[in-house]
């Protein structure tokens, strides 16, 4: 989709204002996407741990439209495409704290999740039909009990700690060199970020061969995969973990370093992906000298829909022309492409004990 921002105008931004004024965050009247608009959209994008850059792209739009269900809405079941929203979220949350693995509470009503709701409705004694209607959301409502805090998701992803790789050798590696190019996202000096994340990302893959592991990539110099097929061929493949490469980018000039995001929202996140996403950025701030702007968690969608462990990482922004002019220099590229290779290996090699904290 096209962006909207600052400056839109039509049935799109009328269709932006209304939902956040259902949302509670009310846009004064306003001829089309004006200031007041850009700062409900950034509270929104806050609250939804996105990039609160005021923009209304893919996965804002997509978080807007998830927002607009509450769990009784509508019926909930298992559909081709599948059923999104915090209503799937929700059913997901209860479901999983009472012990049935959904898997991610990712508000996509997937395989997982009406496996997980059948063993629900057979246990409660319900009718086993896969449907989430008002007698399955009273029965998940009687059964609810404060201290459930813990989803499903978290114990098995504690328990798996303990059992995932030790080496990355035999181990695959999806490598997703991200392309985002816009008008808004320009460089000062011309550095082009697509390629900047390819040629990093080719330089990560060479070295993870050179160590035993099976890298991929999701593009070449082809056009790029849509993010939810991303997803999906992750998913497929069954690797051991995504790590996306890009650059960010900043209005302000001056902003500078390298930052990552991993899955979470305002209940659950993941502690595999975390930990790789703070190895990535200490990594790479202790071999370049850059800012570390630290791991922030994130529900954007490849984060989200991802089953493997999965990190975001952006090496620098290329909105700093001093940043970008470093990034555009293939010994700069190359020192990037070992730390991250080094933050690979060191998170393979770490067994967390059964109390690490999710």
């Amino acid at each position: 989709m096209e962006p909207i921002r600052t400056g839109s105008t039509g049935a799109a931004v009328e269709d932006v204002q209304r939902r956040l004024t259902a949302l509670g965050l009310p846009v004064t009247a306003e001829d089309g996407f004006g200031p007041a608009t850009e700062r409900a959209v950034r509270i929104f994008q806050q609250g939804r741990m996105l990039i609160a850059d005021g923009v209304v792209g893919a996965d804002t739009w997509a978080a807007l439209i998830d927002a607009s269900f509450q769990l009784g809405d509508r019926l909930l079941y298992l559909t081709r495409p599948a059923l999104r929203g915090d209503d799937v979220r929700s059913l997901q949350r209860s479901l999983s704290r009472l012990g049935f693995d959904t898997g991610p509470t990712d508000g996509i009503f997937g395989p997982a999740t009406d496996e997980a709701l059948r063993d629900f409705q057979h246990n409660a004694g319900v009718v086993v039909d896969g449907i989430a209607g008002a007698a399955t959301f009273t029965m998940l409502q009687s059964l609810w009990r404060q201290h459930q805090a813990s989803t499903s998701f978290e114990v098995i992803e504690r328990a798996d700690n303990g059992r995932g790789p030790t080496t990355l050798v035999g181990q695959r590696v999806l490598l997703d060199p991200l392309v985002r190019a816009s008008p808004e996202r320009r460089s000062p000096v011309g550095v082009d970020e697509d390629a900047v994340a390819l040629d990093v990302a080719r330089r990560v893959a060479g070295q993870l061969t050179a160590l035993g592991a099976h890298p991929m990539l999701t593009r070449g110099d082809a056009a790029p995969v849509p993010v939810s097929r991303r997803a999906e061929m992750a998913n497929g493949l069954e690797v051991a973990v995504i790590l996306s490469i890009g650059c960010a980018f900043h209005r302000g000039a001056q902003a500078s370093g390298v930052v990552a995001q991993y899955f979470g929202d305002d209940a659950v996140s993941s502690d595999r992906g975390r930990r790789l996403a703070d190895l990535a950025v200490d990594r790479i701030a202790q071999a370049t000298g850059a800012v570390n702007c630290q791991a922030h968690a994130s529900t954007s969608a490849l984060l989200r829909e991802s089953r493997p462990p999965a990190v975001v990482l952006e090496l620098g922004f290329i909105s700093n022309a001093e940043e970008a002019e470093r990034l555009d220099d293939p010994a700069y590229r190359q020192t990037l492409a070992t730390a991250l290779t080094d933050a690979l290996r060191a998170w393979a090699r770490v067994i967390p004990t059964s109390s690490a904290a999710v």
